[in-house]
């Protein structure tokens, strides 16, 4: 299986946001044995390295996407 921050980060590229909440389900259905834990140190590792961003949409969900950096980053020629 691969690391699940590069599981999240590949799934973040093919949709423009998630929820955390969605996001762990989809990531259960898919197979994974991950908790709420587990999901809450992979956000937090990839928010750190400035590849993601964060954001609270109410008291019980976040808001996931790819940080505008990242995006640069993709979209640039070497």
């Amino acid at each position: 299986m691969l690391e699940l921050k590069n599981v999240i980060y590949d799934k973040l590229q093919v949709t423009d946001h998630l929820i955390d909440v969605d996001l762990l389900k989809s990531l259960q259905k898919e197979g994974n044995d991950i908790t709420i834990h587990d999901l809450n140190r992979a956000l937090m590792d990839l928010d750190i390295l400035n590849l993601i961003s964060v954001r609270w949409v109410n008291e019980k969900k976040r808001r996931i996407e790819l940080s505008k950096n990242a995006q640069q980053e993709q979209n640039s020629v070497w």
